[in-house]
């Protein structure tokens, strides 16, 4: 029509083409790097087993690498130990915390001097102190025990491996090491 010629429009007729699925185009993809999080080990050692691999989804805390190092087992002895010595620093504070009233008691009743009273107030507030002391030891170590294996340990688990978790849900863009690897703690 003549309104449309005066636009500048062209009516041209509608003919059928064939579809494409695939276009060959030059392009670059990159991660969003604020979006990803890379992962290191946290320990020595040799790497026993890969879990995932590019492309597999995975959750949060989700185990990813099985790493075998004597880190661990490191960690798991002072855990012991720190139970021990909190054991131990427990009894200790209960026995001059007794001792410490028994000597009030005795004060009281003009059978000891209050020398006698002082050093065991003295010997009770160490003693607190030395309990306070292996409470903390032993809350380091259960921290750094549950650092390098997590909570929920599969059963079947190697006692000394320091398993490697997901820090947030997504997914899996590349695989750096291979079992039977040894790493060095950050490498990926």
């Amino acid at each position: 029509t003549q309104v449309q010629q005066a636009q500048g429009i062209n009516p041209a007729g509608v003919t059928e083409a064939e579809w494409r699925d695939s276009w060959h185009v030059p392009a670059r993809v990159s991660l969003e790097p604020a979006a990803t999080q890379p992962l290191g080990s946290i320990v020595e050692g040799r790497v026993l087993e890969i879990k995932v691999f590019p492309g597999d989804r995975v959750r949060e805390g989700a185990i990813v690498a099985v790493i075998h190092s004597h880190e661990v087992m490191d960690a798991r002895q002072k855990l012991s130990a720190a139970k021990a010595a909190a054991i131990s620093a427990d009894s200790a504070a209960s026995v001059a915390d007794a001792a410490a009233g028994r000597a009030e008691r005795l004060l009281a009743a003009r059978a000891v001097s209050q020398a006698e009273v002082e050093r065991s107030r003295a010997a009770r507030t160490a003693a607190d102190a030395g309990r306070d002391a292996a409470h903390a030891e032993l809350e380091r170590a259960t921290a750094f025990v549950e650092h390098l294996v997590g909570s929920g340990t599969p059963a079947g688990t190697d006692e000394h491996a320091a398993l490697i978790r997901a820090p947030f849900d997504g997914v899996v863009t590349g695989r750096e090491a291979q079992p039977g690897q040894v790493v060095l703690v950050g490498q990926p």
